[in-house]
């Protein structure tokens, strides 16, 4: 998540789209009053290297910690500081931090990527540390297989209402991130950013395509398509991988 004060604009960073290159090249943009959560002490790196503002602002006050008494219980027992703001929070949780009228007067901005996609990223990222993992033709007939989305309708979602003014489509990116540029110049620039940034790749191999792993899963097909129509239907997507 990255909330820029100054020109209002609130990134809500969903998973497995290329969310935190994004918010790397995002950081660019921010002041000394702007939120940005943590990443990786890797990714936090490369976006120091690049004198972009790190992590800031996301932590629970003193004052909030001290009327929470979960938050001030992980003080006590973990010696860890409550954040308020976390990575991947959601739209809900940030309405609620950053005030109704902060959230509602923000230009919205997250990612979309095509399901079966997204699916095959998060298998890959899901098993980079196993030498022996669980293959594919299980792990899609699992819950784990669709968390990954459900988990990103939590960016999108209020209730039954989007809540995402810009959309910047995965497959799409250098156009859409153009009309971004368009229509909030004070991000002019961040297509260039973007094109030289990248992180937590590497992992999935280029021959792993959602047509080929998915041939063997009609049903699942059907079904993840069922599931996430709204997505298929507002963006395009082919009802097949």
């Amino acid at each position: 998540m990255i909330y820029l004060t100054a020109p209002k604009i609130l990134f809500l960073k969903p998973r497995k789209v290329a969310g935190t290159s994004l918010e790397i090249a995002l950081s660019r943009f921010a002041g000394p009053d702007d939120i940005i959560t943590p990443i990786t002490s890797t990714d936090e790196k490369a976006r120091r290297a690049r004198g972009f503002r790190g992590a800031q602002n996301y932590a629970c006050k003193i004052g909030e910690i001290a009327s929470d008494p979960k938050g001030l219980r992980r003080v006590v027992t973990k010696l860890e500081w409550p954040r308020k703001y976390r990575n991947h929070i959601g739209a809900s949780d940030i309405r609620d931090r950053l005030g109704a009228a902060a959230f509602d007067g923000a230009f919205k901005l997250s990612i979309v990527r095509n399901p079966f996609d997204t699916i095959v990223s998060k298998y890959y990222w899901s098993n980079r540390h196993e030498t022996v993992g669980l293959g594919f033709d299980d792990w899609i007939l699992s819950e784990r297989a669709t968390k990954c989305l459900e988990q990103n309708e939590a960016q999108y979602f209020i209730g039954d209402h989007i809540v995402v003014d810009f959309f910047l489509r995965y497959e799409a990116f250098a156009e859409d991130i153009a009309e971004l540029e368009r229509q909030r110049p004070a991000l002019a620039g961040l297509g260039e950013t973007f094109a030289s940034t990248r992180a937590k790749g590497g992992h999935r191999p280029k021959k792993a395509t959602p047509a080929e792993m998915f041939a063997p899963h009609p049903q699942r097909v059907a079904e993840i398509r069922a599931r996430f129509a709204w997505m298929f239907e507002r963006f395009g997507y082919r009802d097949t991988p």
